[in-house]
């Protein structure tokens, strides 16, 4: 399979199997789905199959970090983070203005819209209809298969923020909403990288039923004081800079993991892997 792909209708590679949920779910539903089917989008169809909005796992994120901060500013008690916010309507904080393509449109077109509009899933519809989505995942799919020849050090991004043992949940939850980066790496006291937390472990933490107990007894500091080291359960999945792009996605792919940090010798991190950064090696070809 070579680049010609791109120019292939995105209906060929998308996927069909569509997870939905209606506009009555709440967001502790859909988050419950999302994780219970490793999903980080969520479209919401009414009874006709029409896309109403869109809710992705960013959404959620950054709806919880607007609601939260106060928290850590004093201004505690003026809402309910489970009434105001879990138990609400997943629509609520959807995205509403939601970019679709056809399934005509080619692969070459939506990876461009990708970049251009900083999404990552397009849902695709006929006749008003959803009849796929493809998403940042589908299209490292299709790197994995390319014969690109470029190596790691050409397409890794090289500014990197990190995290600690002793940082928390909240300091993740920050950093994901204010630099917009998915993950993090945890490194030890010596720099040395020991663990990664990627966006849906923060995700899967939230609907942790002890989590939400927590939240709906109030106990919100609580959960956001905890060690994001005890939440980082993604596999750690490390690549060097002369290794080969396709080979990076493959092991994306193989290990269900969004990024893979790039070290050096000393096991310090240097770079790092993204689809977005994949994205962008796949606009650049001809």
């Amino acid at each position: 399979m070579g680049t010609a792909i791109l120019d292939r209708p995105v209906i060929e590679y998308a996927t069909h199997s569509v997870i939905t949920i209606s506009p009555a779910a709440t967001i502790e539903e859909a988050v419950r789905t999302m994780v219970a089917n490793d999903i980080r989008r969520l479209p919401i169809l009414d009874d006709r199959g029409r896309v109403l909005g869109i809710l992705t796992l960013i959404d959620v994120l950054e709806t919880l970090y607007d609601f939260v901060r106060g928290t850590y500013s004093d201004e505690v008690g003026t809402i309910s983070l489970y009434s105001d916010f879990l138990a609400a309507p997943a629509i609520k904080y959807a995205t509403r203005s939601v970019l679709t393509a056809r399934p005509e449109t080619t692969v070459r077109e939506v990876v461009r819209l990708f970049l251009e509009h900083e999404i990552g899933s397009m849902p695709i519809v006929e006749g008003g209809r959803l009849r796929a989505i493809f998403t940042e995942w589908d299209a490292v799919r299709l790197i994995s298969d390319i014969d690109f020849p470029h190596l790691v050090r050409d397409v890794m991004t090289k500014i990197i923020y990190v995290l600690t043992h002793e940082s928390t949940v909240f300091d993740a939850l920050e950093g994901i909403v204010t630099f917009k980066f998915r993950r993090y790496p945890i490194v030890d006291p010596s720099g040395r990288i020991t663990n990664m937390v990627h966006a849906k472990d923060l995700l899967r933490y939230l609907s942790d039923s002890n989590v939400v107990g927590a939240i709906r007894e109030g106990r919100t500091l609580d959960v956001l004081s905890a060690q994001v080291v005890k939440v980082a359960n993604s596999p750690l999945i490390t690549t060097s800079p002369d290794v080969h792009v396709k080979n990076v996605a493959r092991k994306m792919l193989e290990y269900d993991v969004g990024g893979v940090p790039v070290v050096n010798e000393d096991n310090r991190v240097v770079g790092l892997v993204t689809e977005k950064t994949l994205l962008v090696l796949l606009s650049e070809e001809k």
